[in-house]
């Protein structure tokens, strides 16, 4: 496929990411990256989500070769995002395909994370940001936040059972999520380094920390034994 085909055609772009395994397209006709290209993206992903601009700005000039102004100037008029730069990476190892221009990639880096769904935090759910979280935990006290992932079959899982768990949990206590590729600010405060991860918060305060999916039982009875004298707002 030509240079030209790639960059001029996002039909294109998509179709070819399909057929290298990058992306699948779900009988739902939603769009995800594939277990192994997250496999691969998530390596990278641990080394760039969370770095300080400074350092940010600092891997933009190594991985496109500018030097630390043009750097930062990139990253001011693209917008070019963290996780954007990770998607680049990841899938310049995983295409392995030396046809390729930095500019293809750069764009399929840009398609791959803009198909897939904003946040994996249900839209019926409060989504905290880095911004707020503080605030949100003190004045709710009682809180569940529940830390997701994109392309997590775990935290796919758990959303599944989540409307009953929360009809099953004591009155009183707020329910939030968290997009744990969205805030490292939060995942540092926490150490949250696995998704799906529940965090119980009593009185604006860290109780119990869940990792992994747990089941509907497990939850509900974790729940139960710290909120169980929970009053009604």
């Amino acid at each position: 496929m030509s240079v030209s085909t790639l960059v001029e055609d996002p039909e294109a772009r998509l179709d070819y990411l399909i057929e290298h395994g990058v992306l699948v397209e779900r009988a739902d006709g939603a769009i995800y990256g594939t277990a192994d290209f997250q496999a691969t993206r998530e390596v990278y992903e641990d080394s760039y989500l969370d770095q300080p601009d400074d350092a940010f700005v600092e891997s933009v000039a190594s991985v496109f070769d500018l030097d630390r102004e043009r750097a930062a100037e990139r990253v001011e008029e693209t917008g070019i995002t963290r996780e954007e730069l990770a998607t680049f990476l990841a899938l310049r190892s995983h295409l392995e395909d030396p046809d390729r221009t930095r500019d293809e990639v750069a764009l399929m880096a840009a398609m791959v994370v803009g198909v897939e769904p904003a946040s994996p935090v249900p839209d019926w759910l409060t989504e905290l940001d880095d911004e707020g979280f503080e605030a949100y935990l003190d004045e709710h006290g009682d809180v569940v936040v529940i830390v997701f992932q994109r392309n997590c079959a775990p935290c796919d899982a758990l959303k599944e059972d989540l409307l009953e768990i929360i009809d099953a949990t004591p009155d009183g206590v707020s329910f939030a999520g968290v997009d744990g590729d969205e805030m490292p600010e939060f995942r540092r405060a926490f150490e949250v380094s696995v998704a799906p991860t529940t965090l119980v918060f009593t009185d604006g305060d860290l109780a119990v920390r869940l990792e992994g999916r747990k089941s509907a039982e497990t939850l509900i009875e974790t729940f139960d034994a710290a909120y169980g004298s929970a009053e009604v707002e």
